[in-house]
């Protein structure tokens, strides 16, 4: 794959092959050297006749190898299935004029590391859909599930043209070949795919557009076992579950924080009362559950929690007077390993219950001198990731606001820290500088309805949220939207933006995922996921390096807790606070 950008032409490593009349095709033995062991590789196959006696231009099929060095030395079915899974999950690594996959890199020295969001997608996310040596997708188990028959029906509509002579023009739209690439054509494009592998990767860039005839078009002769009926939309959702399910979300006055760390590593709060941290990582594809994170603080439930610079996990214990720090994950899994910081002012120690790193690395989090969010020495204190045990003489960095307990603590490039919160008549942003100045945002007074949204950064430096209570949208400047300019938002809780300035927004209350586009202050939309057997009352929201989804469903009744949407945004910076140091880097795509 391409290694000096996003859509680098990939470098071919070795000699061309033919298939037979069957579609058989061999390598000899040390066809290709790999330029380092953890490369990563694919397989592309053109032409070849499908129907009649003239080759199909059209067609275009790819299979991931993965990492060079382990890439499969035997056996690989390049069919359209495996082009599917490939398409999907590289599709923001596709270029359209190399005609393949690519991202950045860095070199010291001879030793290249390639993009991060490039290879945990075709080492991991790729196998976790399918089975590369058969072609074939992989089916649900009790902790995973997958969408076969859904990945079976976006292959079927790739067939359709495969199975062809091809297109006859660029703009005809009477053949199989035609009519795929007229309804995936980009947007606004005068140039459409050429051929089945930008179709399939702009099926993934564009899930919501001619939904209905592209499963028609897959569905008179389909070779795979699909879908009964067209779906809502082409999103590829993935999930995950485990014993666990019932007690996901059980808090429904906070929204979990979902944080991405530096490895792609998905990582959320589990209110069980004992404190608890689920977490996906890209080599396992799993849902693991580390419990009692708060025994040694009194089995407290736990509900936020932040990566800082050095890939640290901090997260607070409710109810208890200790903030909590891992080092890895091996270390959840042995509470008594946990490092830890208590703050005390004037010797009274502060109880957290919000926490967030912020543009200097420090640890901020709200605290007071009550287990239950009293006023007595409320606010936010600080102090440097380096910390560790007991603070003395600690206190607010902010003199004055609202002292009530907050939904969420965000972070912006500014160096400030804004609290969302309601002072028993609206819901506000107390936004707290670094010299402890404030100042406020009022969404709205519908604050009984639900919690105020999330806060997050776009990369003109604005800073953007909604409320939960009033449909409402706000920015950093006090631009506030009413609900009708940005039709799909209900309860909207979380927000997370990616690495191509999008907005995305979980709606509790329809079971939806928005997307929009950030535009001179105003949030125009531009489609939304509304399925509620892939989301269920989604609340936390976040995108990794690779450019999936990942949102919790909270009060699922099948059991789904956590749902990945394989490639649906542009590959973003992470953990946060890497997204904080200077005004272009929220909202825009990592550079290795």
């Amino acid at each position: 794959m391409g290694s000096s950008g996003y859509g680098s032409a990939p470098i071919q490593l070795g000699a061309s092959t033919t298939s037979d009349q069957n579609g058989n095709f061999r390598f000899p033995a040390n066809a290709y050297t790999c330029p380092q062991s953890n490369t990563p590789v694919y397989l592309v196959a053109t032409g070849g006749i499908a129907s009649g006696t003239v080759a199909n231009a059209s067609l275009k099929l790819a299979a991931s190898l993965g990492a060079c060095s382990s890439a499969p030395s035997e056996t690989v079915n390049i069919n359209e299935v495996a082009t599917a899974a490939l398409a999907y999950s590289l599709a923001h690594f596709y270029g359209t004029s190399s005609g393949g996959f690519g991202g950045p890199s860095t070199t010291a020295g001879s030793v290249i590391t390639y993009s991060l969001g490039l290879t945990n997608a075709n080492t991991y996310t790729v196998p976790l859909l399918i089975s590369q040596s058969t072609g074939t997708v992989k089916t649900s188990t009790s902790t995973l599930i997958l969408p076969a028959a859904k990945l079976n029906s976006i292959a079927n509509s790739l067939a359709a043209c495969v199975n062809s002579a091809g297109e006859t023009s660029t703009t005809e739209t009477a053949t199989a070949c035609g009519q795929l690439f007229s309804y995936t054509n980009a947007p606004g494009s005068t140039t459409r795919p050429a051929d089945t592998l930008q179709a399939a990767v702009n099926m993934a860039l564009y899930p919501y557009q001619n939904v209905t005839p592209i499963y028609t078009l897959g569905s008179s002769s389909p070779p795979f076992p699909g879908l009964s009926s067209a779906p809502t939309d082409w999103t590829l959702p993935v999930s995950y579950k485990n014993t666990l399910t019932s007690v996901y979300g059980a808090t429904t006055n906070y929204v979990p924080d979902l944080q991405i760390d530096a490895n792609g590593g998905v990582f959320l709060p589990t209110p069980d009362g004992l404190g608890a941290i689920s977490y996906v990582l890209p080599s396992t594809g799993s849902l693991t559950t580390n419990s009692g994170l708060c025994s040694s603080v009194g089995n407290s439930p736990l509900l936020h929690l932040a990566f800082d610079t050095e890939n640290h996990l901090w997260f607070v214990c409710s109810n208890s007077v200790s903030i909590l720090q891992a080092n890895s994950t091996s270390a959840l899994s042995n509470p008594g390993s946990l490092g830890y910081v208590i703050l005390q002012n004037g010797g009274v120690n502060i109880y957290p219950e919000a926490i967030v790193v912020d543009s200097s690395d420090n640890i901020d989090v709200w605290g007071s001198a009550s287990a239950t969010g009293g006023t007595q020495d409320a606010g936010i204190y600080r102090f440097a990731e380096t910390s560790s045990g007991t603070q003395t003489g600690m206190s607010p960095i902010n003199n004055a606001g609202f002292t009530t307990l907050p939904y969420f603590l965000a972070a912006n490039s500014f160096g400030e820290v804004a609290e969302t919160t309601s002072n028993g008549s609206a819901m506000y942003w107390d936004i707290v500088t670094s010299a402890g100045a404030e100042r406020t945002i009022t969404f709205g007074s519908n604050y009984n309805s639900g919690v105020a949204g999330g806060y997050a950064e776009v990369n003109n430096g604005d800073t953007v949220g909604w409320s939960t209570g009033d449909n409402k949208e706000c920015d950093y400047f006090s631009h506030c939207t009413a609900a009708a300019a940005y039709n799909g938002a209900v309860a909207p809780t979380g927000v997370a933006v990616d690495g191509n300035n999008t907005v995305w927004v979980a709606n509790a209350g329809n079971h939806s995922i928005s997307q929009y586009s950030f535009n001179a202050y105003v949030f125009a939309i531009a489609n939304y996921v509304y399925d509620s057997t892939i989301a269920y009352a989604p609340t936390g929201i976040a995108i990794d390096q690779s450019g999936n989804v990942w949102f919790n469903n909270r009060g699922d009744s099948s059991g789904t807790t956590l749902t990945e949407l394989v490639g649906a945004a542009g590959p973003t910076i992470q953990p946060i606070v890497k997204q904080l140091y200077g005004a272009n880097y929220s909202g825009t795509m990592p550079t290795n």
